[in-house]
C-alpha cells in the first residue's frame, strides 16, 4: 500500500507517508489538502480538508510588547482576537523561569468592533422575539472602553464584576439596568471622583428634606446577592 499526499490537486514531493504532518507553517502552505492510497486492487482519493493560513497581523492569540525595571513585577498582555468561526481556543505562555516568576493569570476584557454577521443576526433575531435579555459584563456590541455602539446592543440587565467602566456609562439605553457584582478588588482611593447613582441622589435629598414631598416614600436601596444595582 502506497500514499501520496496532495496540495490542490497537486502531488506533494517527498509526502508518501500514511500520515502528514506541517512544521513552521507559511501562508503558502494553506489549500486543499488529500490523500491518495494506491494497492494492488487500484486506488481512491480521499475528500479534500482545507487548510487556511491566518497571517501575521491576525493572529488568534499575540503577546503584547511591556516593559518593566529589573527586580519588579510586570503584566504580560495577552490579546486574543476573535476569527468569528472559533468555538473554543487554547493556549500556552512559555518563558525562561531563571528570568521570570510566574504568579497568577486574570481574565481581563477588551473587545471591540462590530460583532460578526452571524452573532449580528443572532442580536436581530433576539430584538425580533422581545424577551428579556441579561448580558454578562456588557451587551454584544457596546465597545466598554469607549462607549462606542456596534449593531443592535441590548440588554435590559446587565452584570459587570469588580466596578464600571465607560462604555456602561456612555451607553445607558443599551446597558439597561446594572450590577456591579463585588468579587474582592482593594477599596478605591477616596480622592477618586464617585460615580452618583439615582438611588443614591434620592436618598441624599431625602436625607437632607431638599424639595421632597412629605408624602414621598422612603427610597431604599436594592441588593441582589450582596451586588449593588446601579
Amino acid at each position: 500500500m502506497t500514499y501520496q499526499w496532495r496540495l490542490n490537486g497537486a502531488n506533494m514531493a517527498g509526502a508518501t507517508t500514511s500520515s502528514l504532518a506541517l512544521t513552521n507553517v507559511q501562508l503558502g502552505q494553506a489549500g486543499a489538502y488529500s490523500v491518495t492510497v494506491t494497492n494492488s486492487a487500484g486506488f481512491v482519493t480521499s475528500e479534500a480538508a482545507t487548510l487556511t493560513v491566518l497571517s501575521d497581523a491576525s493572529r488568534i492569540v499575540r503577546i503584547i510588547d511591556t516593559n518593566t525595571s529589573a527586580g519588579s513585577s510586570v503584566t504580560v498582555p495577552v490579546r486574543i482576537s476573535s476569527q468569528g468561526n472559533e468555538n473554543a481556543i487554547g493556549f500556552s505562555v512559555t518563558f525562561d523561569p531563571s528570568l521570570l516568576q510566574f504568579v497568577n493569570a486574570a481574565i481581563g476584557t477588551g473587545a471591540s468592533g462590530a460583532p460578526r454577521p452571524a452573532i449580528a443576526a443572532l442580536l436581530d433575531r433576539l430584538l425580533d422575539l422581545e424577551v428579556p435579555v441579561v448580558a454578562i459584563d456588557g451587551p454584544t456590541g457596546v465597545d466598554l472602553l469607549t462607549g462606542n455602539v456596534h449593531g443592535a446592543a441590548r440588554a435590559d440587565l446587565t452584570i459587570t464584576f469588580g466596578g464600571l467602566r465607560r462604555g456602561h456609562l456612555l451607553a445607558r439605553d443599551e446597558v439597561g439596568a446594572l450590577v456591579v457584582v463585588d468579587i474582592g478588588h482593594p477599596p478605591a482611593d477616596p480622592e477618586w471622583p464617585t460615580l452618583v447613582t439615582d438611588l443614591q441622589a434620592a436618598d441624599w435629598l431625602l436625607q437632607k428634606g431638599h424639595g421632597v414631598d412629605q408624602d414621598t416614600p422612603e427610597v431604599e436601596r436594592p441588593k441582589v446577592d450582596g451586588a449593588i444595582p446601579y
